[in-house]
């Protein structure tokens, strides 16, 4: 006699962070496995702007940089919805231009954005080629 063995079925849920002009960042669920494969969104992430222009986005597995036409960084963790941290870059270029009066008229955006792998760290840039190196703490 031949024994049938039955193994058992895993179904896995994949998250996804997902970009759109029309709906900002938000992260959603797709379970490929399931007899309908569907995705269905779980969260958006609100606060920043990115209605023009791509801005960095970068994640560490647990918390989620992304950069803003209002040239400010949002951090967010990734079961909440507002912001933890915003850090808004200068609007003006060196020591010879004027600051501008309202900072959310200008056209500068954060471009850029990586975390530093292992760590709590991140670089970001905006579209001027400003940098900042930044700790959460």
């Amino acid at each position: 006699m031949s024994r049938v063995q039955w193994s058992t079925l895993v179904l896995l849920v994949v998250r996804i962070l997902l970009s759109s002009p029309v709906f900002s960042y938000r992260v959603c669920e797709y379970e490929p496995h399931s007899f309908f494969p569907r995705c269905r969104c779980t969260r958006e992430f609100k606060g920043h702007s990115n209605e023009k222009n791509f801005v960095g986005l970068a994640t560490d597995g647990n918390f989620i940089a992304c950069g803003s036409e209002n040239n400010s960084l949002y951090v967010y963790y990734k079961y909440l919805s507002e912001p933890l941290f915003k850090y808004t870059f200068d609007n003006h270029r060196n020591i010879l231009d004027r600051p501008r009066v309202d900072p959310e008229s200008n056209n500068e955006f954060v471009s850029a954005v990586a975390w530093k792998k292992g760590s709590d760290v991140i670089v970001a840039a905006n579209s001027q080629g400003s940098i900042k190196v930044l700790q959460l703490v």
